[in-house]
């Protein structure tokens, strides 16, 4: 994992990785799923609409998967070297933009099923690259779906300026939010991470005081089971057996007179 830690202390990226190598390969398998869910929704049409498929707009979809498919197999094969750079992974997003265009404008602009995919790559963009990233990929996004509403103006009417308007808003508008919740997931993960350590601390400071402290102590549960001592404490009782898990009333039997096991304590 070498490889990858000098990745992330690469503060010379413009366009820096804000995510662990684990968090961009779940994103990275949620992008292949998508891809696979794409190309099983595509046979399941040709299989029961096969009238109206068109095979030549077909084969353009099964060729823009299969790039796809190739783009990402060849990220995963290589993900500790891609991860040197960030703008390798920002350039899968962009790519993936691309081939989703290509996808939507071979399956119809106006009545495709695959325009929710432009947003759900804003939002895995954002999980990665954080609130700046899912803008740029925003503003990305729009420049290739306005150019594809604009193809379609003829097919799409009077209602061109309506949905460049509301699309693109919604493009910039799950951008911010994606990269917020992102952001904010972070702070709560290092917020966490820093009071685990501050207790950690805590515990060892602890624990040293009880290990050094000048006198023999022991904890022990309402039971009366020895459930931690200090070293000194074996020193002054003169033994050298393990009494850890014993009864309070071994070591002590004069206890017995005010302390019972099943006594609250």
């Amino acid at each position: 994992m070498g490889i990858l830690d000098r990745a992330f202390d690469n503060k010379n990226n413009s366009l820096e990785l804000t995510s662990r190598p684990s968090q961009i390969l779940i994103v990275e398998v949620i992008r292949v799923a998508f891809l696979c869910t794409i190309l099983l929704i595509t046979v399941a049409l040709n299989i029961h609409q096969p009238h109206f498929i068109n095979f030549d707009l077909l084969s353009s979809v099964y060729g823009i998967l299969a790039i796809g498919f190739l783009v990402h197999f060849v990220y995963i094969l290589f993900f500790e070297y891609t991860l040197m750079s960030g703008y390798v992974s920002g350039g899968i997003f962009a790519l993936d933009t691309l081939l989703f265009t290509s996808i939507v404008y071979n399956t119809g602009i106006s009545q495709s099923i695959f325009l929710f995919l432009f947003l759900v790559n804003i939002v895995l963009c954002g999980f990665i690259f954080r609130t700046r990233g899912a803008l740029l990929l925003a503003l990305w996004t729009s420049v290739f779906f306005s150019i594809l509403i604009l193809m379609g103006r003829e097919e799409l009417g009077q209602k061109v300026i309506y949905i460049l308007g509301l699309n693109n808003l919604a493009f910039l508008s799950v951008a911010l939010l994606s990269g917020v919740l992102s952001d904010q997931i972070s702070f709560m993960g290092l917020e966490l991470k820093e009071k685990g350590r501050s207790l950690r601390v805590l515990e060892d400071y602890n624990r040293l005081v009880v290990e050094n402290i000048s006198t023999g102590l022991l904890t022990i549960n309402l039971q009366g089971d020895i459930l931690h001592h200090n070293p000194l404490l074996l020193t002054l009782l003169n033994r050298s057996e393990v009494i850890l898990g014993k009864n309070i009333l071994a070591i002590f039997p004069h206890f017995s007179d005010y302390f019972k096991p099943s006594q609250n304590i």
